[in-house]
């Protein structure tokens, strides 16, 4: 989290994670990719972006439902957001 947002101070909820792949193709060759999805918690809110990142938004949940593409990512955030409602982290 620090490299990428320059966020220090976080606390990832251990009783929930997510996984996602797939495969884009990079120079003429397909490449897999693995993401690893956690719920966090912090309250900076200062972000310091990567080299890697040119931006960044804070959203709540159902505004980022609507930002994502493809289901498999929408799925994730909806299995994440029941998961939050139910340990009472969010009403």
């Amino acid at each position: 989290m620090k490299e990428e947002t320059g966020i220090e101070k976080v606390e990832i909820d251990n009783y929930w994670e997510s996984r996602t792949e797939y495969t884009f193709r990079k120079k003429g060759r397909n490449t897999s990719k693995q993401v690893y999805w956690y719920i966090a918690r912090t309250d900076e809110v200062d972000v310091k972006l990567s080299e890697e990142h040119t931006s960044y938004l804070w959203l709540n949940h159902d505004d980022a439902e609507s930002m994502l593409t493809f289901e498999q990512e929408k799925k994730l955030l909806r299995s994440a957001i029941i998961h939050m409602k139910k340990s009472g982290m969010i009403p």
